[in-house]
């Protein structure tokens, strides 16, 4: 981290919460910037999408993104964002309007990145299959641990991701985490506001997925888990119809991408952490059984 910000000429303000990298808030001169150091293949990845994303930005066209600055391996220097308030503020006084922003956003990234070929470094959108691959791997020892989560769920959820990745001529580069704390608004509250997108993962592939992390946004697992399922069910067709509007998506698809997402939650939670949410299992079984 020192040594990025002597190489940059930073004053380190202040340290941020990431579990990807050591991020800083810095500053350089008169520009507030953030410095991420650490996870050089997920540092690239990032630095691919900003650079996406800038094609078509010009003076008549806001920037969708936070803009790159500068990289260097294992290191990034990315526009801050101010003032920064994140969707959550938003969707908890007003789940529509913070959806309509987030369907503009999706729209704006995927102009932005139309056109562009596969960068070889981004990953197809086919391998975020690895957590399923884990699961059905564990067999003698995850008897135990498979019970708790269905193996019907897990394997319908892995056919419709076989189905859904399956390439096509409109994938597109994707953001692939563009959930509420990553939309950032750029302005002071007002009219003028413009909402930004940061922390890009990079993936290649479907562009509905973009919507997904947003739809697996629940805010508050617990509270999820003793929504009935109908209501659940609703509360996702209402944001896919939404989000349809300005991006194009077809809701449907969005909706079974969405039980994908919501299993794979799970898987990774599982793995990682040896446990069940909760609230991602509950949303798939109000999709699959609606």
């Amino acid at each position: 981290m020192s040594a990025a910000a002597r190489r940059w000429g930073l004053e380190l303000l202040e340290r941020t919460h990431s579990g990807y990298s050591q991020t800083w808030f810095v500053r350089r001169g008169q520009q507030h910037l953030v410095l991420k150091v650490g996870g050089s293949t997920s540092r690239a990845l990032e630095a691919t999408c900003l650079r996406g994303y800038a094609r078509t930005e010009s003076v008549d066209t806001p920037p969708v993104a936070c803009r790159l600055v500068a990289q260097t391996e294992g290191a990034l220097l990315v526009e801050r964002i101010l003032l920064g308030d994140d969707l959550r503020p938003v969707a908890a006084a007003d789940d529509d309007l913070a959806t309509t922003i987030a369907g503009a956003v999706y729209a704006r990234m995927h102009v932005a990145v139309a056109g562009l070929s596969r960068p070889a470094e981004v990953p197809a959108l086919a391998e975020i299959r690895w957590p399923f691959d884990k699961y059905w791997q564990r067999e003698d020892s995850s008897a135990p641990t498979r019970a708790r989560l269905p193996s019907d769920l897990v394997r319908r959820a892995a056919d419709m991701l076989a189905e859904l990745s399956t390439p096509t001529s409109d994938d597109l580069l994707l953001h692939g985490d563009a959930h509420h704390q990553n939309l950032l608004r750029d302005g002071i509250g007002g009219a003028a506001d413009v909402w930004r997108v940061i922390d890009p993962r990079g993936w290649w592939g479907d562009p509905t997925f973009e919507a997904v992390p947003l739809m697996l946004d629940l805010h508050d697992s617990l509270r999820v888990q003793a929504t009935p399922a109908g209501a659940l069910r609703r509360a996702a067709r209402r944001r896919s119809d939404i989000l349809a509007e300005p991006t194009g998506f077809d809701p449907d698809r969005l909706l079974d991408w969405t039980f994908v997402g919501a299993v794979a939650a799970e898987l990774r939670c599982l793995h990682d952490h040896g446990f069940v949410q909760g609230g991602p299992l509950h949303l798939a079984h109000a999709l699959v059984d609606g």
